[in-house]
């Protein structure tokens, strides 16, 4: 057990040396609370009911890696009918472990983790008739095992930037089954919600800036200033193919006397310019879709840039397909960078 323990520590010390050796830029971390239930799996004597925990919980990501660490408090609650008792016991445990991201499915990660947790109390409440035993005991002292060893997986869910559902499984690895209660802490089915506190954004981290900048995006609406050919497609038609293939965000084809209005609403984020434009000052001019900030500046990388839409001329797109095409391609660039 203890070489188990140390090979874990010592990974997490490597893990965590690496990502402080990276660029700060890669660095991600997230802090805040969680909150859950927990299903205890019991032998068929035992009734169980549904267990309650909270936690302080902080996380580094590089890439798709991620180390985290929690601390909490755990509230289990089963009854015994044969005995006529009920056992309710509160423990402090710690988790420290490895999320991995899937990649396609880019909100989802595969978790493991190890938790060590010391038993605080356990009280036994006794309902039955018999006036010789009292009502409420401690068994605390019956215990062999009050500090106890387990290993967990699962998947997390990212639902957004700052929140997560964890679904998880947890083994223990020192259980010992008793007729009046279990020592130790038993299999759990946990589900927890995770909030992150850390919304605060680094001023010279250019992908967090974007990362922040794309997702309020995704609530709001992008503002295209159509700069094709005139003759070569109608409003309407435009409109059509963006619904069709755009589906990052809502988002508006505006005339030239819209946009310094727009400019001066404050959740306006993001223009682009759909047609023949430049990529900044000197550059010459080309057909694609271009993004622009709300002052109508060039972004530069880390976003998508410039899509280019192929099959027209300099000036003019080709046929609605291609347009269809370039749209969509905008469209799984922008989705991309928040993977």
């Amino acid at each position: 057990m203890k070489r188990g323990l140390l090979f874990w520590v010592l990974a997490c010390l490597i893990n965590l040396a690496i990502c402080q050796a990276q660029d700060n830029q890669s660095l991600k971390w997230k802090y805040g609370i969680a909150g859950g239930i927990a299903l205890p799996q019991l032998p068929d004597y035992f009734d169980p009911k549904i267990a309650w925990k909270g936690q302080l919980f902080s996380s580094y990501t590089l890439n798709t890696k991620a180390l985290f660490t929690s601390i909490g408090v755990r509230n289990i609650d089963y009854n015994n009918p044969e005995n006529y008792t009920s056992v309710v016991a509160r423990d402090l445990y710690a988790e420290i472990g490895l999320k991995s991201n899937f990649g396609k499915l880019s909100k989802t990660n595969l978790i493991i983790d190890y938790s060590p947790s010391l038993i605080l109390n356990s009280t036994h409440t006794y309902f039955g008739i018999d006036p010789q035993i009292p009502r409420t005991s401690s068994s605390l002292n019956e215990y062999e095992n009050t500090i106890n060893h387990s290993f967990a997986a699962g998947i997390e869910l990212e639902l957004t930037e700052y929140s997560s559902l964890t679904f998880k499984y947890q083994q223990p690895l020192n259980l010992i089954k008793k007729q009046r209660f279990v020592d130790a802490l038993p299999p759990l089915l946990n589900i927890s919600y995770a909030i992150n506190f850390n919304t605060f954004v680094s001023k010279t981290d250019k992908r967090q800036l974007m990362v922040s900048s794309l997702l309020a995006l995704q609530k709001d609406t992008l503002y295209i200033i159509n700069r094709d050919c005139k003759d070569n497609i109608t409003k309407n038609q435009l409109d059509s193919l963006w619904k069709k293939n755009f589906k990052f965000s809502a988002f508006r084809i505006i005339d030239d006397h819209e946009i310094s209005t727009i400019q001066n609403q404050k959740n306006s984020i993001h223009f682009a310019v759909f047609g023949n434009y430049y990529a900044g000052t000197g550059e010459p001019n080309s057909s694609g879709i271009y993004l622009l900030d709300k002052n109508l500046i060039n972004v530069e990388y880390p976003y998508p840039t410039f899509t280019r839409i192929t099959g027209g001329t300099s000036k003019c797109f080709g046929s609605s397909e291609s347009i269809a095409v370039g749209v969509a391609i905008f469209s799984n660039r922008l989705s991309k960078k928040l993977n």
